[in-house]
């Protein structure tokens, strides 16, 4: 059975179908498969970082503060016993000292060290409205008897400063977030390439080769024996089978009919017997050569005019 037989007379021609479908932009969503993979996945992937970011960021900000408090009270206790002695000595020289060692740290805005009757220093180290920075207080015990507060030291936050270290942290957590993702991102979409695009494409490669032909079967792409592509390729094989024993039995059909009327049209010719036929008018449509010679020149005349 040859493909001429087999190919139906002003099939669509599907190529020319997907070659006009297939001139959209390669940046439109609507376009190639691995291109609107891209799009959704990445769109998708800044959504989510943003959303992370958004929520994260307090938490962050909170963390942040929190070790900043940490570090000040390990400060503290650091100078601890030099500031018991220069507030049980009334001593301002020692108490600026220390007050410039706590300064030091870019989180401290405001150093207080006082007795309990009188301020020996206050520095201000970065600046900042008093009121709205967070305090931090520590009673000093006298170096003899830890039962007797001689003195406080008190640091004033620079919220300015652990805020802006917050956002640093927020935005670099952000970019590594956003960096992961679109790690992640391009590894689906090498993977949707690899395991779902190229197996698509195959499918349509080897259904347009074997357009208008049922003699050939697609072949089973790669590594997707098992899989859903696999699936749809063995089920495009079933289709193309039933449309070739379709068509075979067509065929048989017409080739029988076709075998019949030869036959029929043998005996009819070469029997001695008259076998004419008549439509519903009356109108002679056959004679044989039998009911010719038979019935004589008028009949013949009849057949033949």
């Amino acid at each position: 059975m040859t493909s001429e037989l087999l190919s139906p007379p002003g099939a669509m021609n599907i190529a020319g179908a997907k070659n006009v479908l297939g001139r959209r932009a390669w940046w439109r969503p609507n376009g190639r498969l691995i291109t609107r993979i891209a799009l959704v996945t990445g769109i998708s992937g800044v959504v989510i970082a943003l959303l992370f970011l958004a929520i994260g960021a307090p938490y962050i900000k909170r963390y942040e503060t929190q070790r900043q408090l940490l570090h000040i009270d390990e400060l503290i206790s650091a100078v601890e016993n030099t500031a018991r002695i220069a507030c049980f000595t009334s001593d301002q020289t020692l108490a600026t000292e220390v007050a410039r060692g706590l300064a030091a740290n870019p989180a401290v805005a405001i150093v207080r060290i006082q007795t309990r009757d009188q301020l020996l220093v206050e520095t201000a180290a970065q600046g900042g409205e008093r009121e709205k920075n967070e305090i931090v207080r520590r009673e000093l015990a006298s170096p003899f008897d830890n039962r007797q507060v001689v003195g406080e030291v008190q640091l004033t936050l620079n919220n300015a400063y652990i805020f802006e270290r917050a956002g640093a942290y927020s935005r670099f957590f952000g970019m590594l977030l956003i960096a992961e993702l679109v790690v992640v991102m391009c590894c689906l979409v090498l993977v949707m390439l690899r395991q779902v695009v190229q197996p698509i494409s195959q499918l349509a490669a080897g259904l347009q080769s074997i357009e208008g032909r049922v003699d050939k079967l697609l072949p089973l792409p790669e590594g997707h024996e098992t899989s859903e592509i696999g699936d749809l390729s063995v089920a495009f094989n079933r289709m193309i089978s039933g449309a070739a024993d379709l068509l075979r039995r067509q065929q048989a059909m017409a080739d029988e009919i076709a075998q019949s009327e030869r036959r029929f049209r043998t005996l009819a010719e070469n029997s001695p017997d008259i076998i004419v036929r008549f439509e519903s008018d009356g109108t002679l449509v056959f004679a044989n050569p039998a009911s010719i010679r038979v019935a004589g020149l008028a009949v013949c005349q009849t057949s033949t005019g």
